[in-house]
């Protein structure tokens, strides 16, 4: 008689568990050189915590209330100087992204129109670190890292292969395929995944059945 395989079962423990950072965790991410973990809520602040100990660096944010959704590093150069490394990105619902250079906790630009924007719940940063993509209700806004200008909205689809999305975008990223910054790929409560090519301006492509909530 053959014979049965016990499945065994499995068991995951923490090896690091942080200080508390006061409200909902939307969004947590690691630093590029994995020294600091990221970690932005309901609240509106944004606490940076050392990878090694758990215990809270820095505090970002402090004083905004309104949810940031999702928090970005700056890809960093390896001869990057030390003035410009450590630079957090995050997307708000108030329709505006903020970005900080974390060690100092200072505020380095704060832009966006939320008249355009309405809300915005998610970002990424192209591979080269010279722009970053954020999603709102159902579009997409490109901005330029130098001038923090919005180069383009995109918008809507192709109309043969998807119409885009037509509901909030909770998550986006730049695929790490071939250093390419000319492809996005974004899903949320439209239970579509869209595949958006930055030169045409609207999405050309789309998986449907993902429901996306939140940072992925």
């Amino acid at each position: 008689a053959p014979r049965r395989l016990r499945a065994r079962t499995m068991r995951l423990e923490p090896i690091l568990i942080t200080q508390p950072c006061g409200s909902q965790a939307f969004s947590v991410r690691f630093s590029p050189d994995d020294s600091f973990i990221a970690a932005a809520g309901a609240q509106g602040k944004v606490c940076i915590f050392n990878a090694s100990t758990g215990q809270e660096a820095y505090r970002l944010n402090r004083n905004e209330t309104h949810p940031v959704k999702q928090v970005c590093w700056r890809p960093e150069r390896a001869d990057a100087s030390l003035r410009t490394r450590d630079t957090l990105v995050g997307a708000s619902t108030d329709g505006k992204l903020r970005q900080w250079h974390t060690t100092s906790a200072k505020l380095l630009q704060e832009f966006g129109d939320p008249e355009q924007t309405k809300q915005l719940f998610c970002v990424d940063y192209s591979p080269d670190g010279a722009s970053m993509v954020a999603g709102g209700l159902s579009d997409l806004w490109l901005f330029d890292e130098e001038t923090k200008k919005l180069r383009s909205k995109l918008s809507g689809g192709d109309y043969s292969n998807t119409i885009g999305h037509t509901s909030r975008v909770q998550a986006l990223r730049f695929p790490q395929v071939n250093g390419s910054c000319d492809v996005v790929v974004s899903g949320g409560w439209d239970n579509t995944v869209q595949f958006w090519d930055l030169r045409a301006g609207h999405a050309v492509r789309v998986i449907h059945g993902p429901h996306l909530c939140g940072d992925a």
